[in-house]
């Protein structure tokens, strides 16, 4: 698959104002004006530290996805119990010791 060199541009281009990125942008402007020296070497540090960071959380996403592979049944289960029980706590079918574990903060409204 030929992807074009001016599609894969423009998309990057369009990324760069994702919602996930935006808050971003007033940082990498602040370390890139902030820096001495070569804004090219600061613009590429920037984007280096981001990339470490979540390279290094993939790896250990991956790690803890593997170690856990095993279970995945037992979780599945256990998952959708806690999720039938937050539920029932939202509709109020619920007994009172699992308001107070699901919902332990009490608002008092004057």
């Amino acid at each position: 698959m030929k992807i074009d060199i001016l599609a894969a541009a423009i998309a990057g281009f369009l990324s760069f104002f994702s919602p996930c990125i935006l808050p971003l942008i007033p940082v990498y402007i602040l370390y890139l004006f902030s820096q001495k020296g070569s804004k090219l070497k600061s613009s590429l540090l920037f984007v280096l530290g981001f990339s470490i960071v979540f390279v290094v959380l993939g790896v250990v996403a991956a790690a803890v996805g593997s170690v856990f592979s095993g279970y995945s049944f037992l979780l599945k289960k256990i998952a959708a119990m806690i999720i039938v029980l937050m539920g029932l706590v939202m509709l109020d079918l619920s007994p009172d010791f699992l308001k107070k574990f699901f919902i332990p903060i009490q608002v008092k409204v004057i």
